[in-house]
């Protein structure tokens, strides 16, 4: 082996590898009992050691590879709509709600009815490409949390705060509340990263699992959290993660709720840390209902929304002037962040 290819292979050990892997075997039209069907085929396998529930997949067709080239899969995914076509493809998003076994493989499939837009379409899947959005446990993933969060994979990342209602077209708040239990051993193992005293320059992994806590110690509810969440109140060093979270927070300028979940965990206002504490304490002592009224449809539903064409991203201006404090200070942190963080894409077959 030559100098070359064992710096080769050894930056390709370096890169992390997904918790879950998809392999895509098919996409196509199919006819069942006289109706069109759209049908999506794979294997999905769980390296992890606790069992899933689900996963969440991009899929985009096309009628030649060439359409898929020049595609940015975050921004695709990124509407309400689970559907949306454009002028050379068309994006599906959607869940399949399965059980996947810890350290297993099981071969998924998901189903739509056509639309009379589907139909009249020219775009055809004779070529498409599929991504890992996310995928969702079963129980509680606090004990493998920090090692999800250190892979610093985009999909990983969604997983988390969908386990926690901290998704749009994830679980909801009630649902996560009996999920995450707040047990003795639970809290114990969620507060032991509280002990130390945090450094003045802490590092951007630090800072993520000091967000992910208070807003998992929200979710849980109950006095235990909310006296813990109370005494970290009085913590002097607090700020010290303030200028972590601006980087984070001013990711919701450049990111999808694909590519950054965390950052779009919590509401806009939210300024600093302390911040985020006050969030945390009101969902603390809130009641969640079994079925809210404002609850989105389950992606992959009888009710899919439809976009007819593709849509500009997003209008910026309910981000809030907020944002924008720091933005010179942030911007190099956000760009080498950013370009680390990407939807995974996924090996498929034709």
């Amino acid at each position: 082996m030559t100098l070359i290819q064992i710096v080769a292979a050894a930056a390709l050990s370096a890169q992390p590898q997904p918790s879950v892997v998809m392999h895509s075997h098919a996409a196509q039209w199919v006819e069942v009992q006289g109706n069109s069907l759209f049908r999506f085929e794979a294997m999905a396998k769980n390296t992890l050691d606790i069992p899933l529930s689900g996963i969440d997949i991009g899929v985009v067709y096309a009628n030649d590879e060439s359409a898929l080239e020049v595609l940015e899969p975050s921004e695709l995914y990124s509407d309400v709509s689970a559907i949306k076509i454009g002028a050379s493809t068309v994006a599906l998003r959607l869940t399949i709600f399965q059980t996947i076994p810890a350290k297993s493989s099981v071969r998924v499939r998901w189903e739509i009815p056509s639309s009379q837009a589907l139909l009249e379409s020219s775009i055809k899947p004779r070529a498409f490409v599929s991504h890992l959005l996310g995928y969702r446990f079963a129980s509680s993933p606090l004990s493998i949390m920090d090692e999800l969060l250190k892979s610093d994979l985009a999909a990983d990342e969604w997983s988390i705060m969908e386990s926690l209602g901290r998704v749009s077209l994830g679980r909801s708040l009630f649902e996560a509340r009996e999920n995450w239990q707040p047990t003795t051993t639970a809290l114990e193992r969620m507060t032991v990263l509280f002990e130390p005293t945090i450094p003045l320059a802490p590092e951007q992994a630090l800072v993520f699992k000091w967000v992910v806590r208070i807003i998992a110690l929200g979710v849980m509810g109950g006095e235990q959290a909310l006296e813990v969440l109370t005494e970290l109140e009085s913590r002097s060093d607090l700020s010290n993660l303030d200028e972590g979270f601006q980087v984070l927070r001013l990711a919701r300028l450049t990111n999808t709720v694909y590519e950054s979940p965390l950052a779009f965990s919590f509401p806009t206002p939210t300024a600093n840390i302390r911040d985020l504490l006050q969030y945390a304490m009101e969902l603390c002592t809130q009641e969640f209902k079994e079925e809210p009224e404002d609850m989105p449809a389950a992606v992959g539903g009888a009710n899919l929304g439809l976009l007819e064409k593709s849509d500009p991203k997003p209008s910026m201006k309910g981000v809030g002037f907020g944002l924008l404090i720091g933005f010179c200070l942030g911007v190099i942190g956000i760009l080498l962040w950013n370009s680390r963080r990407k939807v995974g894409k996924q090996e498929h077959e034709h």
